[in-house]
């Protein structure tokens, strides 16, 4: 088991929950905002033993909101009561979960297993449905988040779409989830993840080895914080079939120029994958591990002027 190991989150070994907690002395108000129709899906404490659901407590109604003031160190557990919350909603246009917003400019933390949202807490699940993209745009534009590492996503099979823009425009946060462990991506399953993501440094891990169009297109765009890029160990990309296509790393850096180092291992058809994969990255200097077999240009369709290319050992 996964144990929480950051010192906002401490001694916690249970995955039960999504835990949000205050990274700074004496929070600013912190806010849940949740649907009427999903309330009663959804139970919050501050403390773990006393439970209480957002009907019972919000201030007020269409959404329905709790407020809550955080110390230091002190959290805020959201989970899930009563089962598949997206068999309710599948059908519907109305957003499913609970939103976070915080006031002010004190910083946060969240961690958990994110998909005990989806399904009620005391499961587990490693397959998303295309029934279960309301995890797409989860936290985007959430002020003050500075640090998902200890969020976890387990699954291994996602479907479409599964994760895009699921930060966007967080331009706090600074650590992602440490691990997407997903080794076969469906097309855009992570696109515009992290998008404007300004401070983002620490990236996740990326262990896909199967590829699809799209899968990774403007991840880290306007990410211009980040110095090193996750490894990408994927050798076998795929074919673009069709005029759409646009290859698996698609503006994938895009404008992240404080970038200067990347691992890509893409050999098959790699030039038809990697469009503007460094689009208007200007730093003038970097390092790029290739595989050996493998041919890049410079410019548009290949590396920054002024980087260097080395082949990686195998």
């Amino acid at each position: 088991m996964h144990t929480l190991t950051h010192p906002c989150l401490p001694n916690i070994e249970d995955e039960n929950e999504i835990i949000f907690c205050a990274n700074q002395d004496i929070m600013d108000e912190m806010s849940v905002i949740a649907h009427e129709n999903t309330s009663s899906f959804f139970e919050f404490s501050t403390d773990r033993y006393e439970w209480y659901s957002i009907s019972d407590i919000s201030t007020e109604t269409n959404p329905l909101r709790y407020s809550v003031t955080l110390n230091k160190y002190e959290r805020l557990f959201i989970r899930n009561i009563e089962g598949e919350v997206i068999s309710y909603f599948k059908n519907s246009t109305d957003y499913p979960f609970p939103k976070i917003v915080s006031t002010g400019s004190k910083k946060f933390n969240i961690g958990g297993d994110l998909h005990t949202l989806i399904f009620k807490y005391t499961d587990r699940i490693t397959e998303l449905l295309n029934e279960h993209n309301y995890l797409r745009y989860l936290f985007g534009y959430t002020q003050n988040l500075i640090d998902a590492g200890d969020l976890l996503l387990p699954a291994t099979k996602l479907y479409y779409g599964a994760y895009s823009e699921m930060f966007s425009s967080c331009k706090d946060l600074i650590s992602a989830p440490k691990v997407l462990p997903a080794d076969d991506l469906p097309q855009r399953a992570y696109r515009d993840m992290f998008k404007y993501c300004n401070a983002l440094v620490n990236p996740p891990e990326l262990p896909a080895t199967i590829l699809n169009d799209g899968c990774y297109q403007h991840m880290f765009y306007g990410c211009d914080s980040l110095v090193n890029a996750p490894e990408l160990l994927a050798i076998d990309l795929p074919v673009i079939k069709n005029v759409i296509g646009i290859g698996v790393y698609a503006g994938m850096f895009y404008g992240c120029n404080s970038l200067q180092y990347v691992k890509c291992l893409g050999l098959t058809n790699i030039a038809d994958n990697r469009s503007m994969m460094f689009y208007n990255i200007n730093n003038g200097s970097g390092k790029l591990v290739k595989h050996p077999d493998a041919e890049w240009t410079v410019g548009t369709l290949g590396i920054p002027e002024g980087w260097t290319v080395e082949d990686a050992v195998l």
